[in-house]
């Protein structure tokens, strides 16, 4: 095995070790804190075309932030991995 190869197993360990903890913590709070949850059924909405537009061109404009902050993140991630992987300079 190569350095780069245990770096990048260790790197997974990591993340997944982090996602349990994370997973564990907010299971204990929700079910500490709250009453089990219970199934909802929407028929219908009341909201007038004009209010229905203005959400929506606010809610597309609030999605590009947000589109951006993941390619970086996308970008952050792929450039790790290049780093790591067998083509590196290492």
């Amino acid at each position: 095995m190569t350095v780069s190869t245990v770096l990048g197993l260790l790197l997974v360990a990591v993340a997944i070790i982090v996602i349990a903890a994370i997973t564990r913590a907010v299971e204990a709070r929700r079910t500490k804190d709250q009453p089990p949850p219970q199934r909802v059924v929407v028929t219908d909405i009341q909201m007038p075309f004009s209010s229905m537009v203005t959400f929506m061109v606010k809610w597309a404009l609030a999605s590009i932030p947000a589109a951006i902050i993941l390619g970086l993140l996308v970008v952050f991630v792929l450039a790790l991995a290049g780093a790591l992987g067998p083509y590196n300079s290492f």
